[in-house]
């Protein structure tokens, strides 16, 4: 059966949208808000050591085949901050859906952002961005994300001068206070199954596998939170953000020799 576009009531024209690809960001028009991806596991294991203290959190849904590994970190090395690793096991398709997996942090204890928040313009001034609300809740959330190649904030104006900065290691695409409010979240992994068709004729689907076989790539990445107030502390953003980027490198030699003559400790003149 033939169905002539012009016939299309408001559902089927939307459902026949652009599909979301390498470049389109749209979340499920029908049901736009995110969901918890895995179910979480009640046992959270501790460690301490002498460097730092560990709490491992697991999401995991043996049925959907979703898990996700959260690790939560503090440590004296890296002072006023909270590490968050997250690993994400291979993304599942086995309902021919794809995904878009956000780390999300909400605030609580009567904390209003207002609908705004702060993120980085190519890593350097941060920016005020003010949630705008669009026809759809879909394209709200859509169409309030930016690229965040450093860092991206929150602040109470509830009176209480409190900032929360979270810093990513890698640019990921982000928002604050648009799928809920009072949060920050940033993009970690996707996998698609359709292209967009706003890239090169023929490019391919957002859909890495592993060498050899369908299954999908890890993605795992590490992320620092600060918490302050900023009449009574200071950010630390710019420090960390160096120490992320341009982290400290070890070089090693093995098996090395060299004579003394070439060491300048014997003189050959003499």
């Amino acid at each position: 059966m033939f169905m002539d576009p012009v016939d299309w009531n408001q559902d089927e024209k939307t459902d026949y949208e652009s599909s979301e690809g390498n470049y389109l960001f749209k979340p499920d028009w029908r049901k736009p808000l995110p969901v918890k991806y895995g179910n979480l596991v009640e046992d959270v294991i501790y460690q301490r050591g002498l460097l730092l203290e560990q709490w491992t959190i697991i999401y995991e849904d043996k049925e959907s085949q979703e898990k996700g590994i959260i690790k939560v970190r503090l440590s004296s090395s890296f002072k006023e901050f909270i590490e968050f690793d997250v690993e994400l096991a291979p993304l599942p398709i086995i309902d021919a859906l794809g995904r878009d997996v956000i780390v999300n942090w909400k605030m609580y204890n009567g904390w209003n952002s207002n609908g705004t928040f702060y993120s980085d313009s190519n890593a350097l001034e941060m920016s005020e961005r003010k949630v705008r609300k669009l026809p759809r809740p879909d394209q709200t959330i859509a169409g309030n994300y930016y690229p965040i190649a450093s860092a991206i904030a929150i602040r109470d104006t509830n009176a209480s001068n409190i900032q929360v900065t979270i810093l990513n290691d890698r640019p990921q695409g982000g928002a604050g206070d648009v799928s809920d409010i009072n949060t920050i979240e940033l993009m970690q992994h996707r996998r698609l199954l359709a292209d967009d068709d706003k890239g090169l004729p023929g490019s391919d689907t957002l859909n890495e596998t592993t060498t050899g076989d369908d299954i999908g790539i890890r993605v795992n990445a590490k992320y620092f939170m600060q918490i302050f107030d900023t009449t009574k502390s200071p950010s630390l953003q710019r420090s960390q953000q160096i120490n992320v980027q341009q982290p400290l490198q070890y070089f090693f030699i093995f098996n090395y020799s060299q004579s003394l003559q070439d060491s300048g400790i014997v003189d050959t003149e003499k």
